[in-house]
């Protein structure tokens, strides 16, 4: 009966771990990743005043807010915002002791975060063109 419960378990981790290995595999990232990434200043540098609707979505996506004014004029906000997080850790390495004197050994973790976000606005005339375009990018 130990035998059976042990090869039960054993069994049972054995599909828990090859469970964990196959959802490693899986992608964590979803489709608006190039969506994401399409959006930066160079591209916002490409859109001129007269261009069309289809090129400003060509080159910056689709947009996160669209609102009409009362003349009937439609304005696009781009916004993205996002936080970096990076950890560097460094070995430090001992030197020669003598006395009770010298470096210390161990690890040295230090971390950063960054915060960055870029809004673009764009408004059009009633040709759906583009009359003006505002953008700004922060980092801190």
């Amino acid at each position: 009966m130990k035998k059976i419960k042990s090869c039960f378990v054993l069994s049972m981790a054995v599909m828990a771990l090859v469970g964990c290995n196959s959802r490693l595999a899986t992608p964590v990232l979803d489709v608006k990743y190039d969506e994401v990434e399409r959006l930066s200043v160079a591209s916002a540098q490409q859109i001129n005043v007269g261009d069309g609707q289809s090129e400003v979505i060509k080159a910056l996506g689709t947009p996160n807010i669209i609102s009409k004014s009362s003349s009937g004029n439609t304005s696009w906000v781009y916004d993205r915002i996002g936080s970096y997080f990076e950890t560097v850790e460094t070995t430090m390495g001992g030197g020669l002791r003598l006395f009770g004197y010298g470096r210390a050994s161990g690890k040295v973790t230090k971390s950063a975060v960054t915060s960055k976000t870029f809004i673009v606005v764009i408004d059009f005339d009633q040709d759906s063109n583009v009359a003006n375009l505002t953008y700004r990018y922060t980092q801190y």
